[in-house]
């Protein structure tokens, strides 16, 4: 399991004093109203940043670190994740995961198959996609029940009954 799980990425500088507007990854926005802390990566090392406030838009977060202080800076970090420890992520309720623990989990069927490892977790409105790849194989699993049969996050594996066509 990942010791930081990413809760949201900076789109774009808003206004001058280093302001963020922050798209969340996360299934609860609110979930930024008690953020003290977050992290932002930067090559392997990841760097803590004391959150000084918290604003909600449109389906957007606007955010303010202790140290990012203008324009420039917010601007340097645009594309970059937001992340928090493991130790201060949101509660989930009983069979959900974080988008963080799924990726890198090696999908089966139930028959044993392997059809590769999930490289990315699409949120389309409805239902997650898990974006599973082998090589130069990709397949798209929807995550509802129908498909998904068990998942193992300590294990890192994930078996999947796949649905008619699913992999032709």
């Amino acid at each position: 399991m990942q010791e930081y799980l990413i809760i949201g990425r900076i789109l774009k500088p808003h206004g001058v004093s280093g302001e963020m507007k922050i798209q969340p990854l996360t299934d609860d926005i609110r979930r930024f109203d008690d953020l003290k802390c977050a992290y932002i990566k930067d090559k392997d090392c990841m760097f803590p940043y004391r959150v000084e406030h918290v604003k909600y838009g449109n389906d957007v977060v606007y955010i303010k670190l202790d140290g990012i202080d203008d324009m420039n800076a917010a601007r340097e970090l645009v594309n970059k994740h937001l992340w928090v420890d493991r130790q201060h992520a949101a509660p989930l309720p009983e069979g959900s995961y974080y988008v963080g623990d799924i990726i890198g989990c090696r999908v089966y069927t139930v028959d044993g198959v392997y059809l590769g490892e999930v490289k990315e977790v699409l949120p389309t409105g409805s239902n997650d996609v898990y974006d599973v790849v082998d090589g130069q194989k990709q397949v798209l699993i929807p995550a509802i029940k129908d498909v998904i049969k068990t998942i193992d996050i300590e294990g890192e594996r994930i078996v999947i009954e796949p649905m008619e066509g699913l992999l032709d």
